[in-house]
């Protein structure tokens, strides 16, 4: 069985927000699935009011697919707010990735 798509989902702590690593973490992440897992497509999932994943996924070229509106919950609310998925084919473009251990 082989699952030829993968989303990716990702939040970081406010105090480490702002110092690129969830950028160099998707761009990681994108590296591998494409690589070692030999997928086909790879999304990322973004409620319209978090500006600073979209831009994340800007950054590492990830195109915006499609918006569905009423998809996400607005938190202690009836309001209903817009999904944007962004999504990446391959890893062409991608910015280089500079990981020591």
């Amino acid at each position: 069985f082989k699952t030829p798509v993968m989303h990716i989902g990702y939040w970081c702590r406010a105090s480490e927000q702002g110092k690129g690593y969830v950028t160099e973490w998707v761009n990681a992440l994108t590296r591998y699935g494409f690589a070692v897992l030999d997928l086909r497509k790879i999304s990322i999932h973004v409620n319209s009011d978090n500006t600073a994943s979209a831009a994340v996924a800007a950054r590492l070229g990830f195109v915006l697919e499609y918006s569905a509106q009423g998809e996400i919950a607005r938190p202690n609310s009836d309001a209903m707010q817009t999904l944007h998925v962004y999504s990446r084919f391959d890893t062409h473009g991608l910015p280089p990735l500079d990981v020591q251990w």
